[in-house]
């Protein structure tokens, strides 16, 4: 058996720590649970747990607290076992880690010499390399892509298979550039453009003759039609009510403007069979995208980005103003 010591000085340098987690046992615990724990990736006795994050993590198992960005995940569980040992081979992938699963799988894991500098780094080549490995019946598990993935921990026995997870190879890191130069060469071996894979950029709908003089209601037209093109409310209900608020907010549409445009969306189940989008909901998409985004306030429309201190001047007399409105205050004779 492979010292898994070996296993670890690869995937990790010696400060690191990842988050070891343990499937829970019938033994008075429901199955398939995963309790994590984050511990330094040299511990021995977290060592025992099944499985680990392959990137270094800090506090907990989140991709806001990926340390770095090195290592990369491939499983191909739909195939058999040798079958996976030869289309990794005749891929040319070059990889660093091979665990067996204990079931279905072998774990291979690439770990670079050099970090990524950025989560957006890291997506760009996950993307690159998962695409050099599905073409021609070698199409990966999705999940492979995250950064905090579980794998299994090396050398554990798992039981509800009964068999040992065993560490079957260990090469070593990988430099950059000979996997950069493998997954180009790879991609244009299989006839894919590597231009797919950079990040589609939105530009942002120009400001229409006349912004300054439109109302709120042409306003809320004009991002319906313009802003909010492309995304729909069956795809992905969030980000539909998000664009739609995004968009009012760019605009100059007050807050309170915006909840009450806004209340058309209400009732709308987004097409995926969930709960109705109620007005709550939208209240509150509003409140947390005004607040997110308040140097974007009217940015479209008027050129002219408020600051914080504005902006907050702006809400309070929006608020006061509706205050006043609703309970008449401007109206009474206080007697002074």
């Amino acid at each position: 058996m492979i010292d898994s010591r070996l296993f670890y000085e690869t995937l990790f340098d010696p400060e690191d720590r990842t988050c070891f987690g343990m499937m829970t046992t019938p033994e008075g615990k429901i199955p398939g649970i995963y309790n994590t724990k984050l511990q330094w990736a040299s511990a021995t006795h977290y060592q025992k747990r099944n499985y680990f994050t392959i990137n270094p993590m800090h506090t907990s198992r989140k991709k806001t607290n990926v340390m770095k960005f090195r290592n990369f995940m491939v499983e191909m569980d739909y195939h058999t076992l040798d079958e996976q040992k030869r289309l990794v081979k005749a891929s040319g992938l070059p990889w660093s880690t091979a665990v067996f699963s204990g079931g279905d799988s072998i774990h291979f894991i690439v770990s670079l010499v050099t970090p990524l500098a950025s989560i957006e780094e890291y997506n760009k080549l996950a993307h690159r390399l998962y695409a050099a490995m599905e073409i021609k019946k070698m199409k990966e598990d999705q999940g492979n892509k995250n950064a905090t993935r579980f794998s299994r921990t090396p050398n554990v026995f798992r039981e509800d298979k009964g068999q040992i997870q065993h560490l079957l190879k260990v090469n070593g890191r990988i430099d950059n550039e000979v996997f950069f130069d493998w997954v180009s060469k790879r991609l244009a071996y299989l006839g894919i453009d590597e231009a797919s894979f950079e990040p589609k950029v939105y530009l942002a709908p120009t400001k229409p003759e006349g912004a300054e003089e439109m109302c709120d209601d042409d306003k809320y037209k004009w991002v319906k039609e313009y802003w909010v093109k492309g995304h729909v409310m069956e795809r992905n209900r969030h980000m539909y009510l998000y664009m739609v608020a995004s968009g009012c907010n760019k605009v100059g549409i007050s807050p309170n403007n915006a909840k009450y445009y806004m209340t058309e969306l209400t009732g709308w189940s987004g097409g995926d069979g969930g709960r109705d989008v109620s007005q709550a909901e939208v209240d509150k998409q509003v409140d947390d995208t005004y607040d997110a985004n308040r140097s974007e306030h009217a940015a479209i429309f008027l050129n002219k980005p408020m600051t914080k201190a504005e902006f907050k001047a702006k809400k309070l007399k929006e608020k006061t103003e509706l205050y006043n409105t609703k309970y008449k205050l401007n109206d009474y004779d206080y007697g002074i």
